[in-house]
């Protein structure tokens, strides 16, 4: 006799499903991140924002380097995007001084391959992520701008990682080091000792604590 035993319904809910923390928690990729995408041709720049509407981050559109520069005055951006097609050296231009107030930005550049100089300064002075041609995909637009995303996320960790690992060594020359002797490397315009840090028998009267 077959069983008439019945699996139980799976349970329902009329909640949405909340997406993992890393991706919606504060100072994330889909709270913080910003890109701003520069683009004379309103055409052109209505193609563009069609294209990244869905990229998981803020999305600034703008006709000009002048109207950029006026956006980014008082907000962070992780990736730019420029339509350097009609004016080469100006993209260029913009990411340097963009360069001197953001450090970290991505650059990625459209159309100046047909300017052999501005392209050489895109590889060589700015470092450009992408440089992508005239009439891009869709596909390669959105890659550029994700792995762009990315890259400027491992800038800022590489950075903060840095900065814990130059203050904890500069705590353990201070602490290794009486002040007034720190004063005299100083006065003698001589390098901090760094590697005291790691000589072996150094006395805790002289190194303080810590001292590896």
């Amino acid at each position: 006799m077959p069983s008439t035993t019945q699996a139980p319904p799976a349970r329902k809910s009329s909640r949405p499903r909340a997406l993992p923390p890393i991706m919606d928690g504060p100072e994330t990729i889909l709270n913080s991140a910003t890109v701003l995408v520069m683009v004379p041709d309103v055409h052109r720049r209505d193609r563009f924002a069609g294209v990244l509407s869905t990229i998981p981050a803020n999305l600034l559109m703008s006709p000009s380097c002048a109207d950029a520069y006026v956006q980014l005055h008082h907000k962070n951006v992780a990736v730019v995007v420029v339509d350097g097609h009609d004016d080469p050296r100006g993209a260029i231009d913009f990411f340097k001084k963009l360069r001197a107030t953001q450090p970290f930005v991505v650059s990625v550049l459209i159309g100046i391959e047909w300017d052999r100089m501005a392209l050489m300064e895109a590889v060589n002075d700015i470092h450009a992520h992408r440089l992508l041609p005239n009439q891009p995909q869709d596909y390669d637009l959105r890659a550029a701008v994700l792995s762009g995303l990315a890259v400027e996320r491992e800038r800022r960790e590489v950075s903060r990682m840095n900065r814990t690992w130059v203050r904890d060594l500069l705590n353990k020359v201070e602490a290794a080091l009486p002040s007034a002797e720190i004063r005299q490397y100083e006065e003698r315009g001589e390098s901090l000792p760094l590697d005291l840090i790691r000589r072996p028998g150094r006395t805790t009267s002289a190194a303080g604590t810590g001292i590896l």
